[in-house]
Parts: C-alpha cells; structure tokens; sequence
C-alpha cells in the first residue's frame, strides 16, 4: 500500500509540484460543478494530506473521495483528532513492518529488566502508543507477561513525545491499525 503526504494549498494544488499546471488533486475537492468527482465542499482545503490508494472514507475524518480511482485524501489534522484518547498495542512484527524506528529503540532501550542487562527477543516485544492530548506515550513489556495485552497498565511511560515528530504517513498507519482492530 502507497501512502502518500501532499502538502496542497488554498486551491487544492501541491505546493511542491513545479508543473503548477491544473493538479490531479483538484478532483478531490467541489470547484461548483467544474470538476467530475470532487466531493469536499470546505474552505479549509491547505495544509497536510495523507493520500491513499483505496476507498477510506470516515465520518470521524476529513477527507475527498475520488471516485474515478477509488482513492482517499484524509487531513492530517483530523486523524490526529481522531487518534487522541487511542492506544495502539500491537507486536513486534506489526512494528517491523510498519514502525521499524520504534521497534528498535524499544529494543535497544536501558528500560528492560530494570537495571539488569536484558535483551529481549524482538518476536516477545508488545509495544503501547498512547495518543494523549499534547503527544503520545510509549509503553513496552513481553508476551507472557502481566499486562500483556496492556503494557502501560502497571509502569510509566518509556518515553513521550510531541506530534511534531509524527509524520502523517506514520499517523494514518497508526489509526488504520487500530480502527482495523
């Protein structure tokens, strides 16, 4: 699956697209009429969006279906907004597939065992990402484990961070998998 991050301006066309000729994005937004297919009827067209290459409409989210190639634009702002209050728990292999930076730095962390030089093997780590109000949270522990399914029940937080340092790719990624969940 291609995700794609555009950034569009008031018009509906990537700022960094150099043939600012009529963009293939415009389809997406209602232009009164002029366009077949547009259907986000909003001001508020500039700014991040996450292009995907199916079908992904939400009513918890803005977005522009295209219907001539089933493909989705989806504000970033508003999966954010959706994400907060959201835990993601999820193994290492959906991690590796998806996160990789993530992954390696909860393995590799002074965290596990506390104090003890543990390493723990990659197919035992379950990872927690909470989307709180300012940035998420991250919590770890081991399959098998008290918490399992929940590793931020009983420790705080490995590390948190500011939604600065989330791309949108990685935001869609994230609430994809849990509204799949």
């Amino acid at each position: 699956m291609k995700i794609e991050v555009l950034e569009l301006d008031e018009w509906g066309a990537d700022v960094n697209d150099n043939n600012r000729g009529t963009p293939g994005e415009i389809q997406y937004f209602d232009d009164n009429g002029g366009l077949p297919g547009g259907n986000y009827n909003k001001d508020n067209i500039a700014g991040k969006w996450v292009l995907v290459p199916f079908d992904c409409r939400n009513d918890n989210l803005e977005f522009a279906y295209r219907t001539i190639d089933g493909s989705t634009l989806i504000k970033a702002d508003s999966l954010l907004e959706d994400l907060k209050g959201e835990s993601l728990v999820a193994g290492a292999e959906w991690f590796q597939e998806n996160d990789p930076e993530t992954l390696d730095w909860v393995l590799n962390s002074k965290y596990w065992g506390r104090g003890y030089d543990r390493k723990v093997d990659p197919e035992e780590a379950i990872i927690e990402i909470y989307f709180g109000e300012g940035g998420t949270r991250l919590y770890a522990t081991v399959a098998g484990s008290k918490g399992e399914s929940s590793p931020s029940q009983n420790q705080p937080p490995w590390c948190e961070t500011s939604y600065s340092n989330e791309t949108a790719d990685m935001l869609f990624k994230y609430w994809l998998e849990i509204e799949l969940s």
